[in-house]
């Protein structure tokens, strides 16, 4: 009896092949993927190979009940190839308008209704937040380096009048009295 890993290796080997097939010129017929035919072969040829795998799991779930877990992972492995493990951006584009939106696509196809929802591992989650995280840190930098420009251009008067200026450590101190 062969173990979950070397089963889960036939599939992935299985779907290479038929990425492989569609070496040659190739039309899948589906009309999300008309417009990444030009932009990225590699990527419509992967489009193209998803469908067809995703098809053939759909009728074999039934038999391994992991096939879900191995196409997400499958998936999550061409990603890491065809987009450089995420850092070519404009493959990345690519990849979130056609093939993530394919799989959707084919989730709520009729013949497969939701058989296999897409899974990300816990590396694209964290890449999306640190990018999240980073876009927001850039705008306070941003807000503060504009906010700084108005201080130093004395639009709350001049230092001495209203603050002792330390410009050591870049604080200003305003003293002021209650009555």
């Amino acid at each position: 009896m062969a173990t979950e890993e070397s089963i889960k290796q036939q599939y992935f080997i299985n779907w290479d092949k038929e990425l492989k097939t569609n070496e040659e010129e190739v039309d899948c017929n589906n009309a999300l993927l008309t417009g990444l035919k030009n932009q990225n072969k590699d990527l419509y040829k992967l489009g193209c190979a998803l469908t067809e795998n995703y098809k053939s799991a759909g009728s074999m779930r039934s038999s391994q009940p992991n096939i879900c877990s191995f196409l997400n992972e499958w998936l999550n492995n061409r990603k890491k190839i065809n987009t450089d493990n995420g850092t070519n951006s404009k493959n990345n584009e690519l990849w979130e308008t056609y093939i993530e939106n394919l799989w959707i696509q084919l989730e709520k196809d009729r013949d497969c209704y939701y058989w296999c929802m897409r899974s990300y591992p816990f590396s694209i989650k964290y890449s999306i937040l640190r990018n999240s995280l980073y876009s927001y840190v850039n705008k306070k930098f941003r807000f503060q380096h504009i906010l700084g420009k108005d201080v130093s251009n004395e639009l709350l008067g001049t230092p001495s009048e209203y603050t002792d200026s330390y410009s050591a450590n870049k604080s200003i101190n305003i003293a002021y009295q209650t009555i």
